[in-house]
Parts: structure tokens; C-alpha cells; sequence
């Protein structure tokens, strides 16, 4: 059956959905970049896949520092985005399986070992602190009350990463100098 048939069966726009998960997964993995680049001064690549989903190379494993818990946590307040800011109307998704084929299969077969934003914090929350469960709750407060806080401040920069990624399929932002220091080259 074609594609426009179930269109028109079920009366869902099929292209719209796509777009929309598209954004919904561009703008969570922009966070992570803008958060990596501004807390981390770090460079990070994402993708993300006609599904919705994506992958940001922030961090391997358990967050080692308040600072990658946030990065971790970061994503799930750009999800929240989705809420206050549409796809962009103008620009044609590029989804990373057309961007970069040979990587994206590979990526995509990899998701499923990927530890998830969620599980990254909560083992930072117990990290060194195993047998103190007042500790790990107040370490989750604090990290997820300070990604939501940073994700509200650099809404517009996450938006426009979003945007880049949404359009592209697969971008890496550059690592922020420290402030200071020179950029030479």
C-alpha cells in the first residue's frame, strides 16, 4: 500500500509526524552540544534519525563530574522545547541515514548499548555515595534544577544548533575556548 494511501485512510500527514520527531530528537542532542560546548568546552557531534532519535558524542559512561551530569541531563530539557518552539518551516529535514549513511548504520546499531541521559544521572547522583540515599536525592535535584535553568538561558543558541542539525542530519560543534585564552590558527 502507498505511503499517500495511508495518508489518506488514516488522516495523519506522514511527512509532518516525521518532521516533528525530527525536531523533537534535533533539539534534544542540541542541547547536549550547546551544554558540552558552554559547560565542557568540549566538541561534540550529533545526529539524528528519521525516527526522532539521535546521538550526541558528549561523554562515554557515568558522568565523572557535576558538569557532565548536566550535559546528560541537558537533552531532557530540550525536549521540553518542543513545546515552545515548531520545526522550522522553511528547511527540509535531512535525516543522518542520507547525511551519512555508512556512519548512521553503524551508530543506529549501536544505540541500544548507549546508556541513556536518564541512567547517566542517576548513577552520578550514587557515584562515591552508594550507601547515602539523601545524598543521591539531593544530587538529582541540583542537576536536573541547573540543566532546565541552563537549557532556559541558552534556549535561542540550543534552537539555532537544533535548526543546523534538524537541516543537516549530523553536526559537531567546535570546543569553546576558556575565557581568556586566545584562538590562534
Amino acid at each position: 500500500m502507498a505511503l499517500e494511501c495511508l495518508e489518506d485512510k488514516a488522516g495523519v500527514d506522514v511527512e509532518a509526524d516525521r518532521r516533528l520527531r525530527m525536531w523533537h530528537g534535533a533539539l534534544h542532542e542540541a542541547a547536549h552540544l550547546v551544554s558540552a560546548q558552554v559547560l565542557l568546552k568540549k566538541s561534540a557531534k550529533a545526529m539524528v534519525f528519521t525516527d526522532g532519535s539521535g546521538v550526541a558524542t558528549v561523554g562515554d559512561g557515568v558522568p565523572a563530574s557535576f558538569k557532565e551530569a548536566m550535559v546528560a541531563a541537558a537533552g531532557i530539557f530540550g525536549d521540553v522545547l518542543t513545546l515552545q518552539h515548531a520545526p522550522p518551516q522553511k528547511v527540509a529535514a535531512m535525516p543522518a541515514e542520507i547525511a551519512e549513511p555508512q556512519t548512521a548504520q553503524r551508530v543506529k546499531a549501536a544505540q541500544g548499548r548507549i546508556m541513556s541521559d536518564r541512567t547517566a544521572v542517576a548513577q552520578w547522583c550514587i557515584l562515591d555515595h552508594e550507601a547515602e540515599p539523601q545524598i543521591w536525592a539531593e544530587r538529582h535535584e541540583w542537576v536536573f534544577s541547573s540543566a532546565e535553568a541552563f537549557v532556559q538561558e541558552h534556549q535561542q543558541e540550543i534552537v539555532e544548533v537544533a535548526t543546523a542539525l534538524f537541516s543537516r542530519g549530523v553536526i559537531t560543534l567546535p570546543a569553546q575556548p576558556e575565557e581568556g585564552t586566545e584562538h590562534v590558527g
